[in-house]
């Protein structure tokens, strides 16, 4: 395997206007340790509503390590995080958030741990001091990692990792309108490994994930990758049913032996709202696969980068999934 010898740090930012010039700081200062490797700092301003990218366009205008890369509008974490995957030149890709909570003295940590010969690396904390909205979101989602993207189960998945080139190349070859990050370096390699972390408090602002945007990234981690949903869903109606005719074999069984056993009214509308309840949530995953191939058949983009900039150098962004 190619030996390391630049690093391109990706940097998703949504109102980090007062955070994201301490994490582009505690970068460099780690970078400086590091001498015999180049770097890049590619930070993906996701349409936010505050000063974000004004921040970064006056950082990018006097340090030549940064890039600036601006979308059209909010596409969320992974669609910026695939933006900054089309602008990577590094052998090693670096994620890693915007609110200062991933501490950059890890950076060797990870060198270290892909130069033992694994592709994938995330980052494992310690003690994880983010609000129960988004511990539950993590507790779903490792559950996923393990049952429907084969991620071994001594494997923490993290949105602080590393990965070689090559397992970054793959991922920005998917055309899904809904990427998941996470899911997608998950599927590529199993030559993965955990490095511990001390997380940080947050100290500025609040998390950006609300309920409405845990749900979302609940769903495409659920049906990008598998169709156990679909499958489970076709099971249960199996099993329903089978109980459903030994139900009415007992009620025929009762109305022989004993004419006056009520048949309640009640228990029927019981009965049939169950079963309502199941179709409509059968549909309901076939509906939400159906919608994705729709928008993926219609081509809904991933990102729409709307500028890109950098101090004494051209950008372009490599899209491979153009025809």
């Amino acid at each position: 395997m190619k030996s390391i010898s630049k690093i391109s740090f990706v940097i998703p930012c949504y109102r980090s206007e007062k955070t994201i010039g301490g994490v582009i700081d505690e970068i460099e200062s780690v970078m400086k340790g590091l001498s015999k490797y180049s770097y890049e700092i590619i930070c993906v301003n996701d349409g936010s509503p505050d000063n974000t990218g004004g921040v970064l366009e006056e950082l990018s205008s006097r340090d030549e390590h940064i890039v600036f890369c601006e979308l059209a509008r909010n596409f969320g974490q992974d669609g910026a995080l695939m933006a900054g995957f089309h602008l990577v030149s590094g052998d090693l890709i670096i994620c890693l958030d915007d609110d200062g909570q991933n501490p950059a003295e890890y950076i060797p940590d990870f060198i270290n741990k892909i130069d033992e010969g694994y592709d994938l690396v995330f980052a494992k904390y310690r003690k994880r001091k983010f609000n129960w909205i988004k511990n539950a979101g993590s507790a779903f989602n490792r559950w996923c990692s393990i049952h429907l993207t084969g991620t071994p189960k001594d494997i923490y998945i993290n949105s602080y990792f590393a990965a070689r080139r090559y397992v970054i190349e793959e991922v920005r070859k998917t055309r899904n309108p809904a990427p998941y990050v996470l899911g997608q370096v998950s599927t590529v390699t199993r030559r993965m490994a955990n490095i511990d972390v001390e997380h940080r408090k947050r100290e500025v602002g609040h998390s950006n994930y609300s309920m409405s945007r845990m749900i979302k990234l609940w769903a495409d981690n659920l049906f990008a990758f598998s169709i156990i949903p679909i499958q489970i869903s076709r099971w249960i109606g199996v099993v329903l049913t089978f109980f459903g005719f030994i139900f009415l074999i007992y009620t025929i069984i009762m109305y022989f032996f004993d004419p006056t056993v009520p048949l309640g009214w009640s228990s029927l509308m019981s009965v049939m709202l169950i079963f309502g309840g199941i179709i409509l949530l059968a549909i309901g995953i076939m509906g939400e696969y159906i919608g994705r191939i729709y928008m993926l058949g219609n081509k809904n983009p991933q990102f729409v980068v709307r500028e890109v900039m950098a101090k004494n150098r051209e950008i372009t962004i490599s899209r491979e999934d153009e025809e």
